[in-house]
């Protein structure tokens, strides 16, 4: 059965997927698989899945089986070739968002940074980044190395003049953003 659900979840095969949640006898165990198909429906961008798991059965990736997974969902956008590619991206980090909750502002294990920090050092797409402020991500999140998002942006303009990393600064900035916590201008 969990190996079917998440074959079902890969290919986008939304009525066989709900087929086997009806069925199901464990909740427990299906509970696993479920985490498992919902990370392949992310992996495959299949919306259809992602949609039903979060929209209608209620998901909640507030879990700690999805720890850290908007960090790793973040660096997968990087691959991203076009804007369609990029559309599927802001609509499954639409839908993550709304499952992680409050937790948008997970810090990862490395250096606490945020998803926020991960999409301002390796995404330029400002979409993206309203998304995760407009979902409740702190615009003024410090990790260990003592970086936020702002100075994380300043930094890649500094390396790598790009229209639209000033776009995100200037959006950033004016959401409050400080180039760092020892701003007493803000």
């Amino acid at each position: 059965m969990g190996r079917s659900m998440i074959d079902y979840a890969s290919t986008g095969d939304l009525a066989s997927f709900q087929e086997l949640l009806r069925d199901a006898d464990d909740q427990e165990l299906m509970y696993w698989h479920v985490t498992k198909a919902f990370k392949a429906a992310v992996k495959n961008k299949q919306l259809a899945i992602v949609r039903y798991l979060i929209d209608d059965l209620g998901l909640s990736l507030d879990h700690e089986a999805f720890g850290k997974y908007l960090h790793l969902f973040l660096f997968g956008c990087q691959e991203a070739e076009d804007e369609a590619a990029w559309a599927v991206n802001r609509e499954l980090l639409r839908l993550i968002a709304r499952g992680k909750g409050a937790a948008v502002d997970e810090a990862d294990d490395v250096n606490q940074s945020t998803p926020l920090m991960v999409a301002c050092e390796h995404l330029s797409d400002l979409d993206t980044v309203r998304l995760l402020v407009e979902a409740g991500a702190d615009v003024n999140s410090v990790n260990s190395d003592d970086k936020m998002p702002l100075s994380i942006l300043r930094g890649r303009i500094e390396r790598k003049a790009e229209g639209e990393l000033k776009l995100i600064y200037e959006y950033l900035e004016g959401r409050g953003a400080k180039l760092t916590w020892r701003d007493k201008r803000r």
